[in-house]
């Protein structure tokens, strides 16, 4: 597989970073094995992605998967976790896309928003004005009025 048709198969801009192949690899194999007991195509799906990875991870060819990788692969096998699991992975993945070669300073933005929050908690603020605070940095990190497409759309 050339690394043009491995990036589209695992929904990446070519600009994407090893982390971010690694990231949508494990959501999309997930997702796929999830969809796996009731679609025979989802498996062709989980080879195509793989023949991604390796395109684009070519060290990890030929490595057996560790115990923690086939943990990542297998799930927790409770449907609504491995769900939630699934969006909290796409939702950090858009937000890495969106705001590409901001990282460290997002990291900043939301540790420095929880360590205020819990100082605001501790002195006695009140804990739904605190939240509110939280929740509106939240949205401007997100930044739904500029949501870009999720990865392949």
């Amino acid at each position: 597989m050339e690394r043009a048709q491995a990036f589209k198969t695992l929904r990446l801009d070519q600009s994407a970073d090893g982390q971010m192949v690694e990231s949508a690899y494990w959501t999309l194999v997930r997702q796929a094995q999830h969809r796996a007991a009731r679609d025979p195509e989802a498996h062709v799906d989980i080879d195509a992605l793989n023949d991604a990875y390796q395109t684009l991870t070519p060290d990890s060819r030929g490595k057996p998967m560790s115990a923690k990788s086939r943990q990542e692969a297998a799930g927790t096998g409770v449907a609504l976790l491995d769900w939630f699991a699934d969006w909290c992975a796409d939702q950090a993945l858009r937000t890495r896309m969106r705001w590409a070669h901001r990282n460290p300073e997002i990291a900043i933005i939301g540790g420095a928003v929880i360590v205020l929050m819990l100082l605001a908690l501790s002195a006695g603020a009140s804990a739904l004005n605190v939240f509110l605070v939280v929740a509106i940095v939240a949205v401007a990190i997100w930044a739904p009025w500029r949501r870009t497409p999720p990865p392949g759309d």
